[in-house]
């Protein structure tokens, strides 16, 4: 709809060639054979719900300034909207017309995330971040050095596993883990009980899968803080096994074998991207029973993974290579 129009893609809906049916055929490939909408994750995904919402907004604002409706302000972050307007009756409007244009489409508002305020200041913060300043803040940085108020990084780490248990995947738990491993670099030479670190970011990580990469950077530096082999095995498969009781962990695992895959005992990781990695024949890795056969037998599965860039990767991860994941 966000490429065609709302008509022109209802009427020619199934249409052989046009753009937003090639792309629903995929998707769907990627759904065996459903459209479940669209999978998040993917800046590419990111961009086709920004043309379907860009839509729903120039129909929102054309509404609007039919009804002469033009003192107001709205910011929509992705899929989240913040509306402002000095008038109730018309902030109401606003609303009606927003939920109606989306229901066009398909959607609808989460009725227990919509708020009605007039604390613009305080309500115009999520909540994670709300709670992070109220409190007494973990960091405060002065010039270019970031100082914690707490007196060791056990403490530090304490204090963000209490903040996770509030607000698990949060952003500002991301950015608290962020700010945490470069001080944790900084301070590479000072740190002591790193399996206690160890078993406080694994806490943290069953609960926010979004921070599995973080926390497995973190890990990384801290299992090379251990003396021995034999130390530094027995702590990733206990990592692993505490891992394998939940379940969607193909990510972590990913990461995990980016720490171990140069190791003399690596783990049998079951995420079929780390098989092709770790070089096991006759990996499924995708749904592709929609393909031809033509393409399907000639498509170079196992030339996703870059073997010398494999090949040189060291099993401390750095920091950089983890912020590449962020969202933007």
């Amino acid at each position: 709809m966000g490429i065609n129009g709302q008509r022109h893609s209802k009427t020619e809906k199934g249409e052989i060639g046009l753009l937003g049916n090639v792309i629903d055929t995929y998707m769907q490939g990627m759904q065996y054979g459903q459209t479940n909408g669209i999978p998040q994750g993917s800046v590419l995904f990111d961009f086709i719900a920004e043309m379907v919402l860009g839509y729903a907004d120039s129909q929102v604002s054309e509404v609007l300034a039919s009804n002469d409706i033009t003192d107001y302000k709205i910011l929509r972050y992705r899929d989240d909207y913040r509306i402002f307007c000095n008038r109730k009756d018309e902030l109401e409007k606003i609303a009606f017309v927003l939920q109606d244009i989306l229901a066009n489409l398909n959607f609808q508002l989460n009725f227990k995330k919509t708020l009605l305020t007039e604390n613009v200041i305080e309500n115009a913060l999520k909540p994670d971040k709300l709670a992070y300043i109220k409190r007494y803040p973990l960091y405060r940085k002065v010039g270019k050095r970031i100082y914690a108020t707490a007196s060791s990084l056990q403490q530090e780490l304490i204090y963000i596993h209490q903040f996770a248990k509030e607000f698990p995947n949060s952003g500002t738990l991301k950015k608290l883990l962020t700010t945490f491993s470069k001080r944790l670099h900084k301070r590479k030479n000072l740190v002591s009980d790193p399996e206690i670190l160890m078993a406080i970011l694994t806490e943290i990580a069953l609960g926010s899968p979004k921070c599995y990469p973080i926390v497995l950077q973190l890990c990384s530096v801290l299992i090379n803080k251990l003396s021995t082999t034999s130390e530094r095995e027995k702590i990733v498969n206990d990592i692993y096994k505490k891992f394998q009781m939940i379940p969607n962990i193909g990510e972590l695992q990913i990461w995990m074998q980016r720490i171990t895959y140069q190791w003399t005992n690596p783990i049998d990781y079951t995420e079929s991207i780390c098989k092709i990695v770790a070089n096991v024949p006759d990996v499924v890795l995708w749904n592709n029973d929609w393909v031809t056969d033509e393409y399907k037998d000639a498509f170079p599965q196992y030339k996703i993974c870059t073997n010398w860039l494999r090949d040189c990767y060291t099993p401390v991860i750095d920091i950089d290579e983890v912020s590449l994941f962020d969202s933007y």
